[in-house]
């Protein structure tokens, strides 16, 4: 519902990207990223899956994960405004 909603609006940002399956829950994270690639990529771009899903949040303290490294680095340059709708594990790890 949170992505068939931005992307009714999408056109109003300027989004830089959005991460799917930030979440240590069990979850198929290749099929949450393809589902959300191929039902809202048109409108929201670009699409990728969370180097955090899916993976033990207390094994990655101390981590910078690829899409969490990212997220420093836009955050140093100037800040992207984040929005998270669902589990926060990737903009936590930034945070921390």
């Amino acid at each position: 519902m949170a992505l068939a909603a931005l992307g009714t609006y999408a056109s109003g940002f300027d989004i830089a990207r959005v991460s799917v399956g930030s979440t240590t829950v069990r979850i198929d994270c290749d099929a949450a990223h393809t589902y959300a690639r191929d039902a809202f990529g048109s409108r929201i771009r670009p699409v990728v899956r969370s180097s955090t899903c899916g993976k033990d949040y207390s094994a990655l303290k101390g981590t910078k994960p690829g899409t969490v490294g990212d997220l420093v680095e836009a955050i140093r340059a100037g800040g992207p405004t984040v929005l998270n709708w669902g589990p926060t594990t990737e903009t936590a790890l930034a945070v921390r």
